[in-house]
């Protein structure tokens, strides 16, 4: 039996996985919008009734731990189902709360379930079905997670408006099953060989740089260094991501409009769209390692713009580029831990670097607040990424550098 290794089953998984990454979206994007709605309504304190969110967050880091091991043990089809019920019932319950402990009982339980259809099995289904435009494909998947922001923030708060936030919990919890359902009822396999078909591109890209993937790695060419400086580039990264949700006071802080600090925080969120897109392209073109050092520039480039510019124009260019930080922890380290990493490790130890994102992704926002409260000012939480910048950009520099060493002496 003659094996494909393009078709459009390959082409039927990309858009079942943007509808699973959309669906993951959907609590944390959305997680704003209800806020304030639920907060004035109940007579919550927004701090305490946001706990559920965070909830969330960190209950699906851990699950995305143990999700390789669900994925050989269980088909893949089961854990979608479970992620369906376990993500959608929980926000329709929310829309039938009234105290915080149920929020925050919904919000943990709702983090099982998107733990399910985090980047962590998503990107096991990329490794395994795309080798050629595998960076172009991560991008674009990985990008929904930005789109459905985009379209569906303005369009729950409309509906918040007409029909109150209970209901609209009830249409969340809807939609998360609708995104869901493609990969529920249409049969596909984690690995395109148990399908008759080969990885998309397979056999036909010719490596000119032996260095740009590393494919086949053996007990003998894994590094636990590499391992653990892609971790440290990650968590470090993402640990000062959290100053765009300041944006806004920033703007204020510095004598702007609220609208300035809005127009701001919607650059960034292009920007992260358009640069998530970038990254994956610029990684198939050179390789993943280049693709996040021209990321890092790009972002310091930006704070510099945020930093010394007195003009609301350029404040928002500046806030358009600094989007490009996005890319690096969303698709960025993904491609960088395949690329060091090989399937087998990357299914073993990228959950572990999710973990590492996430946690630092959660706490960032409030380390960017703490620095505010102390020195009165974001400019040190913005001199602090570019501190930042600088030192994963000599990381990565020094990891690519002993990468290649030890696939030299490895030949």
């Amino acid at each position: 039996m003659n094996k494909k290794n393009n078709s459009k089953k390959h082409w039927l998984v990309v858009a079942i996985l943007c509808g699973l990454i959309a669906s993951f979206s959907i609590p944390i994007n959305l997680g704003g919008v209800f806020l304030s709605p639920v907060a004035i309504d109940l007579g919550f304190q927004r701090g305490d009734f946001s706990l559920h969110t965070t909830l969330t967050l960190f209950i699906s880091a851990i699950v995305a731990l143990y999700v390789p091991r669900l994925m050989e043990k269980y088909h893949f089809k089961y854990l979608l189902i479970a992620a369906a019920l376990l993500t959608s019932v929980p926000n329709i319950m929310m829309g039938l709360s009234h105290h915080l402990w149920q929020f925050n009982l919904w919000g943990s339980i709702r983090g099982v379930g998107a733990g399910l259809i985090s980047m962590v099995p998503i990107a096991i289904v990329i490794n395994h079905w795309f080798h050629k435009h595998h960076g172009l494909v991560t991008s674009v998947i990985v990008s929904f997670t930005g789109l459905s922001g985009a379209l569906l923030t303005p369009i729950f708060a409309g509906l918040i408006g007409q029909v109150g936030w209970r209901y609209s919990y009830f249409i969340s919890g809807a939609l998360i099953i609708l995104l869901l359902l493609p990969g529920i009822i249409i049969p596909f396999a984690v690995e395109p060989q148990s399908e008759g078909l080969l990885p998309f591109g397979a056999g036909e890209v010719i490596q000119t740089n032996k260095f740009k993937e590393k494919v086949q790695v053996s007990e003998k060419t894994f590094s636990k260094h590499l391992f653990l400086s892609i971790m440290v580039v990650a968590v470090a990264h993402t640990s000062v991501g959290g100053i765009v949700q300041h944006f806004p006071s920033f703007s204020e802080a510095n004598g702007y409009s609220a609208g300035i600090g809005a127009m701001m925080l919607s650059g960034t969120m292009i920007g992260s769209i358009l640069f998530k897109m970038m990254i994956g392209a610029i990684s198939d073109r050179l390789n993943p390692t280049v693709a996040n050092l021209i990321m890092l520039v790009i972002n310091s480039f930006a704070v510099g713009i945020v930093l010394t510019t007195p003009s609301p124009s350029f404040l928002i260019l500046g806030a358009f580029l600094y989007g490009s930080a996005f890319a690096i922890p969303a698709v960025g380290i993904t491609l960088l831990a395949k690329e060091q990493l090989g399937n087998h490790y990357f299914n073993k130890f990228f959950p572990l670097i999710s973990f590492g994102v996430s946690t630092s992704g959660a706490a960032s926002i409030s380390l960017i607040g703490y620095l505010f409260d102390f020195a009165g000012s974001y400019s040190p939480a913005l001199l602090l990424t570019l501190v930042v910048n600088v030192f994963n950009i000599s990381l990565l520099t020094l990891m690519t550098r002993k990468a290649k060493k030890e696939i030299s002496e490895a030949i």
